[in-house]
């Protein structure tokens, strides 16, 4: 995570978390978020440091069995950490990211846009949705994908923690919004990534594959990446958090 080279930006409003329970006796399980907080000054930094904070804190289910308690679980945990952002910050807000890794199964509960990548045998994929003013207009046809890359409102945010205490229905995005299931079964090898737009809207997808498949350890992956936002302007906050799946005679 790097708090970007633009003087107007002095801190970071970016938090992130990874949760790696090590009790031997439940099922293989990490949660993994990035956060984007918002509302200038200390608001956003407290707004986003709130939200990862609330779900690392938060008890862990012991019936974990089922996919459908998976995706409620993820689900619970976000709008949680709505209502404890909602509580301590007036005026500022966050986007928050984050996969679960339970068993062999991928979760994802999302809300923002700040991205999520999956990249299997070479070829990245985003698995979660922008909640933007720009993607709306572009899934909507009304304005072309190389005129979303410098619109005015491209950093206008339709979804976001922080703005009312209750969610709507399906406010936050799960896997299921793409039609099918809501989880991804895992493979060997499969390598996630979550950034806050600081990185993506400098280093596109396919760089991002790049820097990953021609590195076989990871920090320096993700050490290169952040090299590159800062040697491209880093004209914001910009965090990544990778993890890399590795299965043993099918186990997690």
């Amino acid at each position: 995570s790097t708090v970007g080279l633009s003087t107007s930006r002095l801190q970071n409003e970016d938090n992130y978390g990874i949760l790696q329970p090590s009790a031997s006796n439940e099922k293989p399980l990490i949660l993994a978020i990035v956060a984007d907080g918002m509302g200038g000054m200390a608001k956003g930094e407290v707004a986003s440091k709130t939200a990862v904070e609330t779900i690392l804190s938060a008890s862990i289910p012991s019936d974990l069995d089922k996919p459908e308690k998976c995706n409620q679980w993820l689900t619970s945990l976000v709008s949680e950490a709505n209502k404890a952002v909602c509580e301590k910050v007036r005026k500022g807000g966050t986007t928050l990211s984050m996969v679960g890794a339970i068993a062999n199964k991928l979760y994802v509960a999302h809300v923002g846009d700040s991205r999520i990548y999956l990249l299997r045998k070479g070829i990245i994929c985003q698995i979660s949705e922008d909640h933007s003013v720009v993607a709306m207009l572009l899934t909507t046809g009304q304005i072309t994908y190389q005129e979303s890359l410098n619109h005015p409102d491209r950093s206008m945010l339709t979804k976001s923690l922080g703005s009312n205490p209750i969610f709507p229905h399906n406010y936050v995005q799960s896997l299921s919004r793409f039609g099918g299931e809501s989880f991804l079964n895992l493979e060997h090898g499969d390598i996630i990534l979550i950034c806050s737009d600081g990185v993506w809207d400098l280093v596109n997808a396919k760089e991002l594959a790049e820097n990953f498949i021609n590195q076989d350890n990871l920090h320096s992956a993700v050490t290169q990446t952040i090299e590159q936002v800062i040697d491209k302007g880093a004209h914001d906050n910009a965090t990544l958090v990778v993890i890399k799946c590795h299965l043993e005679d099918n186990s997690f």
